[in-house]
This record gives structure tokens, sequence and C-alpha cells, in this order.
């Protein structure tokens, strides 16, 4: 079986529209532009864009697809020219490729990553099928389309970067009470914008006076048994999860033994820690 290999051509830059609308990252860092741009005055630029035959606005014979800071950098960096896969592409091709190349970049924001899949719900398609076209599992995906389904000031804090992954699925069971929904997103909001990075729900909710319950011996073994299960995987394939956060866990459960918090509080703390596999 043979294959072909994609032709490289050098597209000047002034042929090609950027369509930003088109880019689910929109926003660039500037000093990620400029770094960048530097490495390609010195060793040029390794991996080509994507652009697709569809004029633009101002008599551009391309628009790209994929690859929108590289041209914005090879453009700082004084080039007139920048190397490019041309492949014939529908929009929906082309939506396609791009929302899976930025998916599968390690820095982008929640937010961005939340409006990626914007489109692919837009588009109909379940997680099952999203799962076919993107390399992310089930929860990655179904967590992401969770702040989707979050009220427009919730996903503003979003995208303001005040409200974390965590934060949206502790804020879920409050999805059929908007007033409560709102008014905890905005607490939670608050302080973490003001720098409270461990911030959660159990410490802004109101605090029900009740008489401590120290759990018996099966209670703490059953319970022992419920972690391990639901960390499992997770221990198996990162151990590195233990280090990072076993003491929170470990907390957590001895305060839920003495009867400091009661079940919801300490399945939250789980729910909580910011613990995300990606599909390899």
């Amino acid at each position: 079986m043979s294959t072909t290999t994609p032709q490289i051509e050098m597209i000047p830059l002034s042929d090609i529209y950027s369509d930003d609308s088109f880019n689910c990252r929109q926003k660039f860092k500037d000093r990620e532009v400029r770094g960048l741009s530097r490495s390609i005055k010195a060793k040029g630029l390794f991996t080509p864009i994507i652009v697709r035959p569809k004029p633009g606005p101002n008599g551009e014979k391309y628009t790209i697809v994929a690859g929108h800071r590289r041209k914005r950098a090879t453009e700082l960096a004084g080039q007139t020219h920048i190397q490019a896969i041309v492949k014939n592409l529908t929009d929906d091709e082309a939506r396609n490729i791009n929302l899976k190349e930025n998916l599968e970049r390690q820095d982008l924001t929640l937010w961005q990553e939340v409006k990626a899949l914007e489109w692919y719900r837009d588009q109909q398609l379940n997680v099952f099928q999203i799962m076919d076209r993107i390399n992310q599992t089930e929860a990655w995906i179904e967590n992401r389309l969770l702040v989707l389904r979050m009220p427009a000031g919730v996903q503003e804090m979003v995208e303001m970067g005040h409200l974390t992954l965590g934060h949206i699925r502790s804020l879920k069971k409050f999805m059929n009470r908007p007033d409560l929904l709102g008014k905890y997103a905005d607490k939670l909001s608050e302080r973490y914008a003001l720098g409270n990075k461990n911030v959660t729900l159990a410490h802004i909710l109101p605090k029900e006076k009740k008489p401590r319950r120290v759990r018996t011996k099966q209670e703490i073994l059953d319970k022992m048994d419920d972690i391990r299960e639901q960390f499992k995987y997770l221990n198996d394939t990162h151990p590195e999860f233990v280090d990072g956060n076993g003491n929170i866990i470990a907390t957590r459960f001895g305060a839920w033994a003495t009867g400091y918090i009661n079940d919801d509080d300490f399945q939250e703390s789980l729910d909580s820690l910011e613990i995300e596999i990606k599909a390899v």
C-alpha cells in the first residue's frame, strides 16, 4: 500500500487569509509568539502550516486551516513566505483538522478547550462520536461539555479563568437551582480571583451544626475500598498522582473518619481534585 507524502509549498504570507474566528484559541500570548519568532529566525519553521484554496476577503488566495500562531510568528520574524501544505477541504473537514490539532496541545486554557468542543456539540455529535475525532477520553469530553450546559454568567467566569473544572463539577448539583448555582459560582470565582487557588464549594457552603459522629471501623474499611476503586486506574497508570494528591486525600479522609465532615463533603474533596487523564 502506497502513501502520498504531502507536498510542501512556499507561499507568500500576503496570499494567506487568517480567519481568527475559525481558530478555537483566538488569543495568543505575546511572549509565545515572540519566542517562536526568534526560533524561526534562528532555525526556520519546523512544522508547515495547513491552508486550503479558499479566497480571503482582501484578495488572498488561501485561507489558513491550522498554524495561526506559526503564521504570526513568521510575519514577526520578517519573513515574506511560509512553508504550507495545501489541502482541498470542506468547511467541516477544515474545522475538524483545526480543532484536533489545537486540542492535542498542552497549553490550552479550559475555556479554549470548551469552545473547541462547542462546535462538535453544535454538529449534534455525541460523546463517542467526538472521541472518534479527537484524542481524548470520555470523561475529559463530558466534563468540558458540562461547562457548556452552565448559565452564561458561569461560563464567563470560566473564560476569565476564575472557575476551574473542579468547581464546575461540584456546582453541577445545583443545575436545577439557578439561584444557588449563581450565588455559589460568584463566591468561588471571587475567592479564586483573589488568590485562593484551593477554594472549593465545601469552603463556602453554609455549615450545618450537627453532632459529630465518629465512623465505625467497618465504615472506615468500606470507605477505603471505595477510594481504592475510584482511583484504581489512576494509581496503576499515573503513580505520580499519589505524590501530588495523596496528602490531600489522607487529610480529608481523617476529617471524615472523625466526623468533622460528612460523606458529601468528602466526596466533593475528591471530585474537586484537578485530575485529568489524557487518552494515550
